[in-house]
């Protein structure tokens, strides 16, 4: 909490962050150009958002200063491209299909990167849910969610690690909107629901008369 409390009255930091974890992807022709950009670029942003989630964790302060910021609106790409490659492997050119084995390794490490990129948004999402934040926004992202959901991932798959991951953190969303969503039952709906449990209880033990 206190690291977390310095940071967050440091707003160069703060901002820096911010700006690193919401930046937008490394686009594809740069990433068949250049794989050893693309994988610390990657790497690079899943660290900061996993110092973001830390962060959150251990200040609400800081979680409501970067759901302010509109954070997951701004990291909606990346659950967009964890999602979206798929489809345009499927829809690509004869010429892709005909592509040597080096290019297919290349788009898969692409896809690899993009997943585990969604699993750490993903993961991020549920702490802010658990303040209760960040919930109106599933609105707009629930059809790159539910994307994940459309097909489950098989043992063949070379990418089924990432993609069961992928899912798991779904659900643990799923979750924490239905925690952060629905509201506690009142206290004295409770008490009342009680005593008529308790009534029904005593009369049905009651003998007839």
């Amino acid at each position: 909490p206190e690291a977390a409390t310095a940071v967050f009255h440091t707003p160069r930091l703060a901002n820096l962050l911010l700006s690193l974890c919401s930046s937008p992807p490394v686009p594809d022709e740069y990433s068949a150009q250049d794989s050893k950009l693309a994988q610390e670029a990657a790497v690079t942003v899943q660290g900061v958002l996993r110092v973001v989630r830390a962060l959150c964790q251990a200040s609400l302060e800081f979680a409501a200063w970067f759901a302010m910021q509109g954070l997951m609106t701004k990291l909606a790409p990346r659950l967009l491209l964890a999602n979206g490659i798929p489809g345009r492997v499927e829809g690509a050119s004869a010429s892709a299909h005909s592509a040597s084995a080096a290019a297919a390794t290349r788009c898969e490490a692409q896809e690899q990167r993009a997943l585990q990129g969604a699993v750490e948004v993903l993961r991020l999402w549920r702490v802010l849910l658990a303040y209760g934040l960040e919930c109106e926004c599933f609105v707009d992202l629930f059809p790159i969610v539910a994307s994940a959901l459309r097909q489950w991932p098989t043992r063949d798959d070379p990418l089924c690690e990432f993609r069961m991951q992928q899912v798991a953190c779904v659900y643990s969303v799923l979750e924490g909107l239905c925690h952060a969503t629905v509201p506690e039952p009142d206290a004295r709906a409770q008490a009342q629901l009680k005593q008529q449990q308790a009534e029904a209880r005593a009369a049905a033990n009651e003998p007839p008369q």
